[in-house]
């Protein structure tokens, strides 16, 4: 009798579509007599961009990112030049993707000295330790025993700390110079030019970075006085979070200092590819609009107007005062696609 290789080849599929397959994370063992089917021991993952790994590795703690990519490129590492060589005098700091494990280098105290417990932890023996705050209002009357006891209860806490991972770009800021004119007549006492400032494009590049730190700092916009008197509140850096890591201390004779009997455990913050983009808007001159010297000839030439232009005068002013504030801003965002 014979048998088309055809008719064989289907005969197979069909007999293959009745036994059982392997899938994620499945182990199948056939012999001639049994089928078993047990669950791997290390079951695969899906590690999502930027999934974070924290782990003891060579007597230390480190960590690893998987590479996630800011406008398709991985951030460098700062830190990770290798040595220079004839060939290259000045190498340059490696990208995600050739940098395997990252030593941890600083960490903050969570809870000990008085900061938010995220409530998992509070499951597992951490507790906000209340730090009584003294200032001039209560220091006759402040309790030294307070104190002592916030002292004590922080020393018997279980010890919880913490570091942030995050990613920056750099990006040209604005920079206002005031110049100051003095001119009474025209009512312009002050004079703003508004320039573009690349110090942090030149220091950092247009690549991304992947940084660490014990809390990333988020600067906070410069006030009112500050912009007036031309200090650059703007470090020409936007922040990205993307994970934070804590290792947590054993109940039992924990050591000063994370060691290989602290568990990690780590919270994403970001799950995706991202782009960034900066306005890059071509500063605007202010003399020309009357920007800030508008908003003083303003001010000068209602310094003699009845009371009831008062309200008119403020609200010219606040106006005038977004605008100009909208203009000399660069900040740039974050988005996913």
């Amino acid at each position: 009798m014979k048998v088309r290789a055809s008719q064989w080849n289907a005969a197979l599929r069909r007999a293959g579509a009745l036994m059982p397959r392997a899938g994620k994370g499945i182990n199948i063992y056939r012999s001639p007599k049994e089928t078993v089917i047990s669950l791997a021991d290390q079951p695969l993952s899906w590690r999502h961009p930027w999934h974070t790994l924290l782990s003891w590795v060579d007597e230390k703690w480190q960590f690893n990112v998987k590479p996630g990519f800011v406008n398709g490129f991985d951030p460098v590492v700062p830190g990770t030049a290798p040595e220079p060589t004839e060939e290259e005098p000045k190498p340059k700091d490696l990208g995600m993707i050739d940098v395997p494990w990252i030593p941890m280098r600083g960490t903050r105290p969570v809870g000990s000295d008085g900061s938010r417990v995220p409530p998992f932890f509070k499951k597992l023996g951490v507790k906000q330790v209340k730090m009584p705050s003294v200032t001039l209002g209560n220091f006759d009357s402040f309790n030294v025993g307070d104190l002592l006891q916030a002292a004590e209860d922080a020393a018997s806490n279980r010890k919880l700390v913490a570091f942030d991972i995050f990613v920056t770009m750099a990006r040209a800021t604005y920079k206002m110079e005031p110049t100051f004119t003095g001119n009474i007549v025209l009512g312009s006492l002050l004079e703003y030019n508004v320039t573009y400032d690349t110090n942090s494009l030149t220091a950092f590049g247009t690549r991304p970075r992947l940084n660490q730190a014990p809390k990333m700092d988020e600067p906070s916009p410069p006030d009112l006085s500050s912009r007036l008197s031309g200090i650059v509140g703007d470090d020409g850096l936007d922040r990205l979070p993307v994970a934070t890591g804590y290792l947590l201390a054993p109940a039992e004779n924990p050591s000063d200092q994370p060691d290989r009997n602290w568990t990690p455990y780590v919270e994403h913050k970001c799950f995706w590819n991202v782009t960034h983009q900066a306005r890059n808007a071509v500063p605007i001159n202010l003399p020309q609009l009357s920007g800030m010297a508008g908003l003083f000839a303003l001010t000068s030439r209602y310094t003699l107007a009845p009371a009831a232009t008062f309200a008119v005068m403020e609200a010219e002013m606040q106006r005038i005062t977004a605008a100009v504030f909208n203009s000399t801003t660069n900040k740039g965002v974050f988005w996913t696609t």
